[in-house]
């Protein structure tokens, strides 16, 4: 394989474009391609696994535990590059040849600075998924969150039920950390950045200053400040394939890991309304393969893929099959209730200690050198996006509930090559944006099928977010009483200057009219998108599964991933994705596990 940025044309051309050619060159390639795997696939096998996402390559493992059991894990996307590991790097690989590409439909509100007023969705399209192109962050959601889940109908996903499945994959690496929310020797290593942004401490002094409590936001319960916590070892990325698939890969013979494999169709026997297998295109050969299954189908593709591909099997709502030229088998709600977070950056600050010039590629480059030899210095950290806290409006009158996040980010002014820079690294800056997050949306777009080609093209995704007047005005109130960081001695004595912040600079950065113009002119997506394959009970009309993952009306398939969660979680949702991951899994060896079955030790 080999990695491949997107083409830049901005400031500093040249000097961009020859630091692009280094990271090709040196972290373009997979240490994983040197796995050796099958060349031809059996016919059939016992489950296959559609995506090797963060959900996915918790399933191939937990799966792979039963030695008798055949396993086969298809993926899009291509091995996962070297250049994935760098924290500081992120931001590049958001724009490669490892993401989707997708868009959104022209939205109502978000987005609007976009020409056509479309959002980029940024998914991963490589082993590891979305997990290997993200921020790392870990973040469980709050208490509240599964609570709200099984007091829908879905039984069994409550927060003390969903607890042991966190702690089954996580290994903590954080001093003093709480036992009895954290747990260690799982796969999952969560830790703190080795690298040390001095402006931490002031971020967190400052919400101190305004009554916050310092918590741990992963223990449930989330009003008040932290640090973040990151699935990272070493100061180096810990993606899903790198913490479920490299400790196995290779070493169980029942597991076939077939990247570069396009899932085109389930197939579904129609009259026992069965999956009996799927069929993808291998994209290394350019021909179209099919496998047969004798248990279960497990869709793991994300909120935007599984959908497409069940609607493309002939589960879906049928008008729009029927407008696809789709033969239904199932009509169902798939692609419904989709959502996410929606973020707006109001305030933006100088740090006069931070020099103006200091900041150029070849320090870049030598920062890289540094990181490939140690896994130290700023590129072992994401910059300023180091600190979190999480805030409650009047809106939500439960306690304890928050339903605004507020985080900063770093960014360059005053360089020449500052967008050059800033397009390849976080971890340079001599400005910090503060963020704020609508946590808790109320907003709900869909997913559709391209009906004048619905196999080859993107699906049409409408997300619709900020329609509902209630969530203007959670985000507006959100941001107001973020404001009032800006008046703390700690930023006051430690350099944080406000400065005027395009394109709402005409109006009083205190008042409503100036977080409205925020949200019309600046609001754009988190990439946390969730809930298009709802799970819930059948009373439900929204629902497509049920709370054992399986697919109402359809034996033998199930959906693992950010697409079954009925409502979304306070927080980033990797974590959460894992979690459904490794609780899909129990379920699934509870339905099939016999005496006969023998465990890998």
């Amino acid at each position: 394989m080999s990695w491949i940025p997107n083409n830049y044309t901005g400031a500093c051309q040249a000097e961009v474009l020859t630091f692009y050619a280094l990271l090709t060159q040196y972290l373009g390639f997979s240490y994983d391609a040197k796995f050796i795997e099958p060349t031809d696939h059996q016919d059939q096998y016992d489950f296959i696994i559609v995506g090797a996402g963060s959900a996915g390559c918790v399933v191939a493992n937990r799966l792979s535990e039963i030695a008798n059991w055949k396993i086969l894990l298809l993926e899009t996307g291509d091995e996962e590059p070297a250049i994935t590991g760098i924290p500081g790097l992120w931001p590049i690989l958001r724009t490669s040849s490892i993401t989707y590409g997708y868009t959104s439909q022209p939205e109502p509100v978000i987005c609007s600075a976009d020409k056509d007023r479309s959002c980029s969705l940024v998914r991963g399209k490589v082993m590891g998924g979305s997990s290997s192109i993200n921020d790392m962050v870990y973040s469980r959601g709050n208490k509240q969150d599964f609570d709200d889940w099984q007091n829908l109908g879905n039984e069994g996903w409550s927060f003390d039920s969903v607890l042991k499945y966190f702690k089954k994959s996580e290994d903590i690496r954080i001093p003093d950390a709480d036992l009895k929310y954290h747990a260690t020797g799982g796969y999952v290593k969560v830790e703190e950045f080795p690298y040390i942004n001095k402006y931490s401490d002031v971020i967190i002094s400052a919400w101190k200053e305004l009554g916050l409590n310092e918590i741990d936001y992963n223990t449930g319960f989330q009003i008040g400040t932290a640090k973040q916590q990151y699935t990272s070892i070493r100061g180096s990325r810990l993606s899903s394939n790198g913490a479920f698939l490299r400790p196995i890969r290779g070493r169980r013979p029942n597991l076939t890991v077939s990247p570069n494999s396009r899932v085109t169709r389930i197939i579904i026997d129609p009259v026992t309304r069965t999956a009996t297998g799927v069929e993808y295109l291998d994209l290394k050969t350019n021909k179209m393969k099919k496998v047969k299954v004798s248990k279960e189908v497990i869709l793991s593709a994300g909120a935007f893929d599984s959908p497409k591909l069940l609607m493309l099997s002939g589960i879906g709502p049928a008008d729009h099959l029927r407008e696809a030229n789709i033969d239904i088998i199932q009509d169902a709600p798939v692609g419904r209730n989709l959502h996410e977070h929606t973020i707006v950056l109001p305030f933006t600050f100088d740090l006069k200690n931070e020099s103006k010039t200091m900041f150029n590629l070849p320090r870049i480059q030598n920062d890289l050198m540094y990181w490939m030899s140690t896994h130290e210095g700023r590129l072992a950290a994401t910059g300023m996006q180091t600190t979190i806290a999480f805030l409650q409006t009047s809106f939500e009158k439960r306690h304890g509930v928050p339903d605004v996040q507020i985080g900063f980010a770093g960014t360059l002014s005053d360089n020449k090559c500052a967008s050059g820079i800033s397009s390849i690294a976080t971890s340079y800056f001599n400005r910090v944006g503060m963020y704020v997050v609508l946590v808790k949306p109320t907003s709900r777009g869909y997913v559709r099928l391209n009906s004048t080609d619905p196999l080859w093209s993107q699906p049409l995704i409408f997300l619709n977010s900020l329609v509902e007047s209630d969530d203007v005005e959670r985000f507006i109130e959100g941001m107001l009483h973020a404001r009032k960081i800006i008046k703390t001695q700690s930023f006051k004595t430690h350099g944080f200057i406000k400065v005027k912040n395009e394109p709402c600079g005409n109006f009083n950065d205190s008042t409503r009219e100036y977080f409205e113009c925020l949200i019309k002119k600046t609001s754009w997506t988190s990439y946390h998108p969730v809930g298009s394959c709802k799970m819930g009970p059948k009373s439900d009309e929204d629902a497509v599964i049920d709370v054992r993952l399986k697919v109402y009306g359809i034996n033998g398939l199930r959906v693992i991933d950010a697409s079954v969660m009925p409502a979304i979680t306070r927080g980033g949702i990797n974590a959460v994705v894992m979690m459904i991951g490794e609780k899909g899994s129990d379920m699934i060896k509870e339905d099939w596990m016999t005496d006969a079955d023998w465990v890998y030790g």
